[in-house]
């Protein structure tokens, strides 16, 4: 049985990126796979690297088990309008952006997860932020019930190969339940 009192939480450094960014891209090609070319991982890398670099808006927090191994990460971003079917819905400085949450498949139903969004949550907060944007997909286990559960609402829904839904809920606004 999993104790959640082992696992501790903190925001990504220089010093910890190495670990996170492994245990992103172990989950991203876990549940991508192939789906994804290998540009658009690259295209992802880069990006991780700039956000990384402006700490002022953007933070990736990291779960920790006690063996120091990540076992869940979050991040949050300004969001830069990059998306051409939701392009102009949102003021950008206003905007924050979830991605990259991933809990390892052993730490699942834990409270993991919650715990990682209270904390990007909080930071967005302290950042003025108003709005919170995420995309996820269908196929992800666990996702979109996930976001839903924390208040979520979707705004435009595009099927597809994807299975892309696009979400959006206030900075200041509850979850409506804890999944």
């Amino acid at each position: 049985m999993l104790h959640v009192k082992t696992i501790s939480y903190e925001r990504v450094t220089q010093k910890t990126f190495a670990k996170a960014n492994a245990f992103i891209w172990e989950q991203c090609e876990f549940h991508y796979g192939n789906k994804m070319m290998p540009e658009r991982y690259e295209v992802l890398k880069k990006r991780i690297e700039v956000e990384m670099s402006r700490p002022e808006c953007c933070a990736i927090f990291i779960a920790l088990n006690e063996k120091e191994e990540v076992v869940g990460v979050i991040a949050l971003s300004d969001y830069d309008d990059r998306i051409e079917s939701i392009q102009g819905r949102y003021r950008t400085r206003q905007t924050a952006e979830m991605s990259r949450c991933y809990v390892h498949e052993a730490y699942r139903r834990c409270g993991i997860g919650v715990r990682l969004f209270e904390l990007a949550t909080t930071f967005a907060k302290e950042r003025g932020y108003e709005m919170l944007y995420l995309h996820t997909h269908y196929f992800l286990p666990g996702g979109f019930l996930f976001w839903s559960a924390m208040g979520f609402a979707i705004t435009l829904d595009e099927g597809g190969i994807w299975q892309t839904v696009h979400m959006e809920r206030l900075v200041e606004q509850e979850a409506r339940s804890y999944a």
